[in-house]
């Protein structure tokens, strides 16, 4: 039993260093229910305004497999402001005030 543990456990790490190398450029957090957080770069705003800049977000859970990948866009203080899911038929913008308050979704 303990051979097959540590085969799952190499391929965790084996999945893990694949997902930090993808999305990770800015690191990785690790949440309170096991899911790993991958940041990528920031990359600047394309006009000057109060949105600093977009990234991109992946999540991984290692007990499952599954993974969610989104678009963050983050205001000069470093707050979320917008959320895009990548995936999916049409792109749902979801915006949040400076203070991190749910406004709504936009097309």
């Amino acid at each position: 039993m303990r051979d097959a543990s540590s085969a799952l456990r190499g391929a965790q790490l084996k999945e893990h260093l694949r997902q930090l190398q993808k999305y990770g450029d800015d690191g990785f957090r690790v949440m309170p229910n096991g899911q790993f957080r991958y940041y990528g770069e920031l990359r600047p705003a394309d006009k000057l305004g109060e949105m600093m800049g977009r990234r991109i977000v992946r999540e991984w859970d290692p007990l499952t497999g599954a993974k969610r990948t989104w678009h963050e866009t983050l205001d000069h203080a470093g707050t979320v402001r917008i959320v895009r899911p990548q995936d999916g038929p049409e792109k749902i913008h979801y915006h949040f005030d400076q203070h991190g308050t749910y406004e709504g979704r936009r097309p």
